[in-house]
């Protein structure tokens, strides 16, 4: 009798899956026509018959038994790659799992009674789950995203977005969250979310370092106040090389409310670490820092730019060879213009008449400097 009653409820699910099937689920993947996808489903069925367009219009009927927990639905993808899930239980679907699929967007817009969503492993640049209200479960860690808002997600207990480009993170409407894990994102310690009593986890580093410039003068002024104050507590600042030397205050460098101000070269690249009461889990291999700089006297900046650049002379030719564009004027011996021009191309040349001694001036952002050429 039971038996009967389920091919029955079947029947009575296919025939109104065929005339309204509602699409409650769409991906785009970036695996090529003809690879195998997977994903998971849980509804609130013992039987459901769950119908799925692969990529070329044509829907596929996948029979779920759900008593044992998650049905595993897999095809292949034909004609594009992007994956349509219909249901005529739209409000009956619980949990979504698609992790390691390559998957470059998702909406989950229809399936407002989600509860559970793992996307993680993905290369999803953005994810709106701000329709499911539901979301008790949520992690879409290891992917390409640079922001996420779960202002809506009301009742999350469970979120991981590790591994991600998150540079901000708003969590106060979520007042029942219980384990959290946002480390390895471009969070900082004036967007990182305070820790709440009520947080049973709550893994926050290592975070990716803070870009600043790859060069520095003597006398310029790398500025880090944003982060100087957390929650009550002061930042410490620490500069090191990339050695491990630890430079001094007065001696090598000044600080004044976060602002750092060189006060001399260093041979070695240099990089701040900031430490801070409010963060104790920044430490050791964890440590909140910036990017590598090397540090330089203008000379020194100068000197190694003159080093780059190439000039000699063949034939009665002058070749000037620059590391980058920049204006290029050759004087003869006794002081007279011959040649000016803003280069282009890296490369210029001039044929010489007359063998000599020749003056090279190059002008460009990293000073003026005049170099001899003997042309024979």
């Amino acid at each position: 009798m039971k038996t009967l009653l389920k091919i029955l409820i079947a029947c009575f699910i296919s025939i109104k899956i065929v005339n309204g099937q509602t699409q409650v689920i769409t991906m785009t993947t970036s695996l090529p026509v003809g690879s195998s996808i997977t994903f998971s489903l849980l509804e609130n069925k013992d039987i459901a018959i769950i119908n799925v367009d692969f990529g070329d219009g044509n829907l596929i009927s996948k029979w779920m038994d759900f008593s044992s927990g998650r049905a595993e639905v897999t095809g292949t993808l034909v004609g594009s790659q992007t994956v349509k899930v219909y249901s005529a239980f739209v409000d009956k679907i619980y949990e979504f799992i698609c992790e390691y699929q390559q998957l470059t967007s998702i909406d989950i817009s229809n399936a407002k009674d989600l509860k559970l969503l793992i996307c993680g492993y993905n290369n999803l640049t953005d994810l709106n789950v701000t329709n499911n209200p539901k979301l008790t479960t949520l992690w879409c860690n290891n992917n390409e995203l640079s922001s996420l808002n779960i202002t809506q997600n009301i009742v999350l207990e469970s979120f991981t977005c590790s591994y991600n480009k998150l540079t901000s993170l708003d969590v106060i409407n979520n007042t029942t969250l219980l384990w959290f894990y946002c480390s390895y994102n471009q969070l900082t310690f004036n967007t990182l979310p305070i820790k709440k009593q009520s947080w049973l986890s709550y893994i926050y580093a290592p975070q990716q370092s803070i870009q600043i410039a790859k060069d520095f003068n003597v006398s310029d002024e790398l500025d880090l106040n944003d982060q100087l104050l957390v929650n009550g507590f002061t930042t410490n600042y620490v500069l090191k090389t990339t050695t491990g030397s630890i430079l001094f205050q007065t001696t090598d460098y000044s600080l004044t409310d976060g602002k750092i101000t060189f006060l001399k070269a260093q041979s070695d690249s240099v990089y701040c670490i900031m430490e801070n009461d409010a963060f104790p889990d920044f430490t050791g291999d964890n440590v909140f820092k910036t990017t590598n700089s090397k540090i330089s006297s203008t000379t020194d900046v100068l000197n190694s730019h003159e080093r780059k650049v190439k000039i000699y002379s063949i034939d009665r030719v002058i070749y000037i060879e620059t590391p980058e564009k920049q204006g290029i004027t050759i004087y003869d011996f006794h002081g007279r213009k011959l040649f000016s021009q803003y280069l282009q191309s890296k490369i210029a040349t001039l044929q010489i008449d007359n063998p000599g001694i020749y003056f090279v001036q190059i002008s460009g952002n990293n000073g003026t400097s005049i170099k001899k050429v003997i042309v024979k």
